[in-house]
């Protein structure tokens, strides 16, 4: 095999073992905690500090709504799986806000969806850790 083809297929050894050893490392909650970004379809978006235990510090998160400006988030909590699937609510207002996610393996950023049951509303969301 010449040199042009090794490297290609060395490159995807390389990338399919390090998937490989990824997808191994799961997710836990005190793996997701900390400060989070969170950007939605709809234009809002918050700073969500995540406890260890998978419940929103409300003292330290906010969301700012383009059209109303910035409130402080009452309550809420992520539930996060083995395979970095998780679910919650944030409570905002009063207001019950679903959140699914899917956390990336190396647990720096998550993409889902929000759903307020309220008025049926939906959005995308993507979460980026704030180092």
């Amino acid at each position: 095999m010449n040199i042009t083809k090794q490297l290609p297929l060395a490159s995807v050894i390389a990338v399919t073992l390090g998937w490989s050893s990824l997808a191994a490392a799961g997710c836990t909650p005190p793996q997701v905690s900390g400060v989070w970004e969170a950007a939605f379809s709809s234009g809002n978006s918050c700073r969500i500090k995540l406890k260890s235990n998978g419940a929103v510090d409300p003292g330290k998160s906010v969301c700012f709504d383009p059209d109303r400006g910035s409130a402080g988030l009452d309550s809420g909590t992520l539930k996060v799986a083995g395979d970095c699937f998780a679910e919650g609510e944030i409570v905002l207002g009063g207001q019950v806000i679903e959140l699914a996610v899917q956390f990336s393996h190396d647990r720096a950023m998550a993409a889902g969806r929000i759903r307020v049951p309220g008025d049926g509303s939906k959005a995308s969301v993507v979460m980026v850790r704030v180092p």
